[in-house]
């Protein structure tokens, strides 16, 4: 492995090279070549094979879509394959819990044989011989009459789990559609700030071609060529760190969705929306009444309100209607006949504290889905003031980087002709292309930061951005 990256990088850093116009020289020496390899050539080569449980996606040339990659995410995610379990074993504890409340059916049959023989007159060894064979069969019927609710509570407490574990898979949906909402976001980011690196190493290129040109006729310095070539190859590492980050922002795009990391997707670009926020203590509002992470904190409680109100019958009576039908006899089926019907009184008055224990954890219980409660609410309120702040900082950010740019791009078009017309420095040419290069970085930045910003909000106030 280690010899095949070795050659996979030689081959990359050989094409970097024939990428630039022509080799770095002073007065005609090679300078040491600049290699950058490309980190997106060489993650599909490690460790080619599929680990199991990972899920495969072939790869694509074609651009996937943010509404496809959602849909990938909510079809192959394992944290909400989890959630849904969740779900199904707190609907079988419904289940469960609801049977108590109706008639419990059993059906039992009893064979057995015996030699019994009753003595004679006066202790004699003489006698009767009772029939050797005996069978019973019988159906018998109890249904629940009272039990101080204790019951219904219980019913009540696994209701409300099941409504908490239904909106905890809500949230773990909205949680999945934020992370490859963001995740694809970064990577267009990383994308569109790739190109601006690109793009500054052949305005360098140019540069360094230039600074060499007035060198060789002799109206400029070494200098200038030895400032040109230090700019190239700053350029040129930015464009591979750029690179390397663009390479992760795909790995965890394809986590977030939950296929295999190491897939080489694509992705389309998304067009920037117009932005109309309500008030923030509109969305406030909105979200404790939206969000699911609230109403599976506020079904908790009920959930746990309904367990207490149990516990504290636990140690009380229940009055049950009973019923048998059975037939007894030496034959199958018996002929003797016996039909029973009453009710029936169950009473555990001392149980050894099991009760107080019980209604001890009850109440523990209860205190914690309170302030869970509270800590989802206190959360929800941050998350919501953050996001709604962070989306009016990029709106400026926007505003000024948009300014940035057109004014770094006017100064680089001056003093690149200030300097070939022989009455400019070169630190000028430097100086306002470094400003443009930044300028540019940080509208890229400003655009994606607001997006990214956008769906943070939707997520906090408990909607799912990019899903439809």
């Amino acid at each position: 492995m280690t010899v095949l990256l070795v050659e996979v990088m030689s081959s990359a850093m050989a094409a970097s090279q024939e990428k630039t116009s022509g080799p770095m020289t002073i007065t005609g020496e090679k300078a040491p070549p600049l290699r950058v390899p490309p980190p997106a050539k060489l993650l599909p080569l490690i460790a080619p094979s599929l680990p199991k449980g990972m899920v495969p996606i072939a790869p694509t040339s074609k651009p996937i879509t943010l509404t496809q990659a959602i849909q990938i995410g909510l079809q192959h995610q394992p944290q909400l394959m989890i959630a849904r379990q969740t779900l199904n074993a707190a609907a079988g504890r419904t289940i469960q819990a609801a049977s108590r409340l109706y008639p419990t059916f059993s059906i039992s049959s009893s064979y057995s044989r015996s030699d019994i023989t009753r003595p004679g007159f006066g202790g004699g060894a003489s006698g009767t011989s009772l029939p050797p064979d005996s069978f019973d069969e019988g159906i018998s019927v109890q249904q629940l009459l009272y039990d101080f609710n204790r019951t219904g509570n219980n019913l009540h407490a696994a209701r409300f789990q099941e409504t908490s574990d239904r909106a905890a898979l809500d949230q773990a949906m909205q949680d999945t559609i934020y992370n490859i909402t963001s995740a694809y976001l970064t990577l267009l980011e990383d994308h569109q700030l790739v190109q601006v690196d690109h793009q500054t190493v052949a305005s360098q290129q140019a540069h360094l071609d230039e600074a060499r040109a007035q060198f060789n006729a002799g109206t400029v310095p070494q200098s200038d060529v030895v400032q040109a070539q230090a700019n190239l190859a700053q350029a040129l590492l930015t464009l591979s760190t750029d690179e390397n980050s663009e390479a992760l922002s795909r790995t965890s795009l394809n986590l977030a969705m939950g296929i295999d990391p190491r897939t080489p997707i694509k992705v389309a670009n998304v067009p920037l929306q117009p932005v109309n926020l309500p008030s923030l203590n509109q969305l406030i509002s909105q979200s404790l009444d939206t969000r699911p992470q609230v109403l599976q904190a506020e079904a908790l409680v009920k959930s746990s309100e309904a367990s207490l109100r149990s516990s504290r019958t636990g140690n009380l009576p229940s009055l049950y209607a009973t019923g048998s039908y059975s037939a007894v006899g030496s034959e199958f089926p018996g002929t003797t006949i016996d039909r029973v019907g009453g009710v029936r009184l169950s009473w555990d008055f001392f149980d050894s504290g099991y009760t107080k224990g019980q209604i001890k954890q009850a109440e523990a219980n209860l205190a914690s889905a309170r302030s869970q409660l509270a800590l989802s609410q206190q959360q929800t309120i941050n998350e919501v003031t953050q996001a709604y702040l962070n989306v009016t900082n990029n709106q400026q950010r926007i505003i000024t980087s948009t300014a940035e740019v057109a004014n770094a791009q006017e100064s680089l078009r001056l003093a690149e002709g200030q300097y070939r017309a022989g009455v400019g420095i070169f630190l000028q040419v430097e100086d306002a292309q470094a400003a443009l290069a930044t300028a540019e970085a940080n509208q890229v930045n400003a655009r994606y930061g607001l997006s990214i910003a956008l769906a943070a909000l939707h997520h906090a106030i408990g909607e799912a951005m990019g899903a439809k």
